[in-house]
């Protein structure tokens, strides 16, 4: 499965749709806080993740749920994605 996702981007969306809201009468800027900010965001209704694992070796994001990973531990495997089995887990 292959998708077309970059967390800047996202990002970048969420403010443009934010500030559409605030131009149009929509949303008012005082209300805009974590919670409101995160129901712009692709996933919104979904929670954050406790746990992001992270094969193949890399030890960094690559641009990967930027804003919804602040609070998430990580978990650096050097299993490649394809080798990834329940057992490695």
């Amino acid at each position: 499965l292959a998708l077309n996702y970059g967390g800047q981007r996202e990002i970048v969306r969420a403010a443009k749709r934010i500030a559409q809201g605030v131009t149009d009468g929509t949303l008012e800027l005082e209300s805009l806080d974590e919670t409101t900010f995160r129901q712009f965001l692709y996933a919104g209704a979904i929670p954050e993740p406790e746990l992001i694992i992270r094969p193949s070796g890399g030890q960094r994001l690559s641009n990967f749920l930027i804003y919804q990973a602040a609070y998430s531990e990580f978990w650096f495997s050097e299993i490649n994605w394809a080798d990834f089995k329940p057992a490695d887990l």
